[in-house]
């Protein structure tokens, strides 16, 4: 099992990794569901820790629906990571204004992509899409790029509720034989893990506050109280 932890900053990483996560996926300001991080902050995160780092690239929290300049923003800052920061991948997705996968802007960013080390992760602008499991069947015709996995809720606020949806999309990975992960997110703790597990058998998961405290720092007990529930300790 993969465990994925949200960081907001270098003290953060720090902590992600002594306390024993797998991959940081680096963003900023978790309470609008994140936006693209300080690019220099993530140069400095990328050297310090030995972590993979995957690095949020959405310039703004309004929608996943982007213009030319937003587009713009986005290559300028796929270049940069690539050229400077020792990341591990980037986190996008965006959708047409009408709720559909923007294809052609996906195929643009994973062309970008072609030239560098960098993965993808399609993150939960999925879940904001028309049909999240249809969107999903969809994505499946990028494997083989750097499309490695999709981030999902199943289509809705949590995990545990889309947990269906996640079973569907996981029956679709089984069917076409895909390479391409889901990694469950949202509204994940290691109290509701094991109950969430024994219905969407996922590979990885991802966890942003179900690992803090109400002033939301990382607790070191959450992430011992999850491995405990894992089996992983």
């Amino acid at each position: 099992m993969l465990i994925e932890v949200i960081a907001t900053s270098l003290y953060d990483a720090i902590a992600i990794e002594k306390y024993g996560a797998d991959r940081i996926e680096l963003i900023e300001n978790m309470s609008i569901g994140g936006i693209t991080p300080d690019l220099r902050m993530s140069e400095e995160i990328c050297r310090y820790v030995k972590l993979p780092v995957n690095i949020m690239i959405r310039p703004h929290a309004e929608s996943f629906v982007y213009n030319f300049q937003d587009m713009q923003q986005i290559e300028e800052d796929i270049n940069y990571i690539a050229s400077k920061v020792n990341a591990n991948g980037i986190v996008f997705g965006s959708l047409t204004e009408d709720g559909h996968i923007n294809f052609s802007q996906l195929e643009k960013i994973l062309k970008i992509l072609e030239r560098t080390r960098l993965s993808l992760t399609f993150h939960r602008a999925i879940d904001a899409s028309i049909d999240p499991v249809q969107s999903f069947k969809d994505l499946t015709q990028y494997k083989g790029t750097a499309l490695e996995r999709v981030l999902t809720s199943g289509g809705k606020n949590t995990a545990i509720d889309g947990q269906e949806n996640i079973c569907k999309m996981l029956e679709i990975v089984h069917n076409q034989s895909s390479s391409i992960q889901i990694m469950a997110g949202s509204g994940l703790t290691p109290t509701n893990i094991n109950d969430f597990l024994a219905t969407a058998k996922v590979s990885e998961l991802h966890f942003g506050s179900g690992l803090r405290n109400i002033d939301n720092q990382l607790q070191k007990c959450f992430f011992e109280e999850l491995k405990i529930q894992l089996g992983l300790k």
